[in-house]
């Protein structure tokens, strides 16, 4: 992350913006070949309208909770309200010094919801989306190293009604492999020719103003607003 203290991120940020510093944040997916294009439409073609979205991610939010609140933005858009569903919970050996899980809930300003659920990384690891929408289901799982698409199908029990085929998914190929790379290349292309950041600043601030609202929360107990 850019940072575990606001302010300090602030700081770091408006001095880079004063100075006309360009910032990248490394939150690779945005850079990732087959992300980038489920958040150019393909999510929406396969699963379409978001209703619920099921993040599993564990060894602290700001580590890999981070990824996966940003993956979030990039393809459903912004973060209305965030709210912790329990206390934070201590990460043994945490990556990041101070790091801690929680358990959360996000609004979107489209008025999907977003569950986030750490796991104990000791046992095994998971970093996951699982997106069920209006007319499918798409899983994102193990890094989004394993991509598949459930379509819609009619209800087994009862006509005239509909279920997720969730025992007849398709793989989709969702390539990443390269994301670093692509990274270095959006970086160059923005110092020479002026284009757009994918991972710039301002857009990881945003990122990682729900991570702290989310520790406000588990402190509070309150829904904390970021709509301003």
């Amino acid at each position: 992350p850019l940072g575990m203290v606001q302010v300090e991120v602030e700081d770091f940020l408006g001095r880079c913006d004063q100075r006309g510093l360009l910032v990248q944040v490394n939150y690779w997916r945005r850079a990732a070949v087959g992300l980038r294009n489920l958040a150019n439409g393909g999510i929406q073609e396969m699963s379409g309208n978001p209703q619920a979205i099921f993040i599993t991610y564990g060894n602290g939010l700001f580590n890999n909770g981070s990824h996966m609140v940003d993956l979030v933005r990039m393809l459903f858009g912004e973060v209305a309200d965030a709210q912790a569903t329990l206390s934070a919970i201590p990460v043994p050996d945490a990556p990041i010094a101070g790091d801690v899980n929680v358990p959360f809930v996000l609004q979107l300003r489209n008025g999907a919801t977003v569950y986030g659920a750490p796991i104990d990384y000791r046992q095994y690891r998971e970093l996951g989306l699982d997106i069920w929408g209006d007319k499918g289901r798409v899983t994102l799982y193990q890094e989004s190293l394993i991509a598949h698409h459930y379509p819609l199908k009619s209800n087994r029990g009862l006509d005239h009604e509909h279920e997720i085929a969730s025992d007849d998914g398709r793989q989709f190929d969702c390539p990443v492999s390269t994301a670093l790379f692509d990274m270095y290349d959006n970086l160059a292309d923005a110092v020479t020719n002026g284009a757009e950041l994918w991972s710039s600043g301002s857009s990881a601030f945003k990122s990682e103003n729900i991570l702290h609202a989310l520790l406000e929360s588990a402190v509070t107990g309150n829904v904390v607003s970021l709509e301003c």
